[in-house]
């Protein structure tokens, strides 16, 4: 009967909202809710050996826009961005990581089992990749203006072992704009993106 029936739950989220957006989303998962999520930006808070990697992949789709560099940023990246000698953006990279880091670990701070299961305990190993099944949104050659209408857009789907780099450009923190994001989302049409759980092509 309707009684039985299960609200589905949608969730979007940009940036450190777009991770909380994903946790929230293995959280009611594990709860056994009809969970799911879209999110734009979001940074490395998955740790890579957790079964929740695969869970997410089939219920978070995450958008990333060109050389955004927060979901680039985790402990591997930036310790071979360290090891490279005259690195001048190497001690904000450091901040910009840590503040990251530790604010998505205070959104699971009171649920300390889950915050085991995502790698985000005091005894994790730096592992992290970004939530859910990645798509690279990257501004076609001819135009590089986000907000250009005749702008082309290509897209496709990355790996944790693809956005392992960070990618030092001048365009790596506006890339990460809210409004960066809504123009490219808008030029790409992104609408007709399989979302939330469609399968993949093995």
């Amino acid at each position: 009967g309707k009684k039985n029936q299960q609200t589905e739950i949608f969730l979007v989220g940009h940036s450190l909202g777009g991770g909380a957006a994903a946790l929230a989303t293995a959280m009611l998962r594990i709860d056994n809710h009809k969970a799911h999520a879209v999110v734009f930006g979001a940074p490395s808070c998955i740790h890579r050996a957790t079964y929740l990697v695969n869970m997410l992949e089939r219920h978070v789709t995450h958008i990333v826009l060109g050389d955004d560099i927060i979901p680039r940023l985790n402990n591997e990246t930036l310790s071979r961005l360290l090891e490279q000698p005259d690195n001048t953006a190497t001690e904000l990279l450091g901040a910009a990581k840590s503040f990251v880091f530790n604010s998505l670990r205070s959104v699971v701070a009171d649920n300390r089992p889950l915050a085991k299961i995502l790698g985000m305990d005091s005894s994790s190993t730096p592992m992290q990749c970004p939530p859910g099944r990645t798509y690279l949104l990257q501004a076609g050659h001819d135009h590089m203006d986000a907000g250009d209408r005749d702008q082309q857009w290509d897209i496709d789907e990355v790996t944790c072992e693809g956005m392992g780099k960070i990618i030092l450009s001048p365009r790596m923190l506006t890339d990460h704009n809210v409004q960066s994001y809504v123009n490219a989302v808008q030029g790409a049409f992104l609408r007709y993106l399989p979302v939330c759980g469609a399968p993949r092509n093995e």
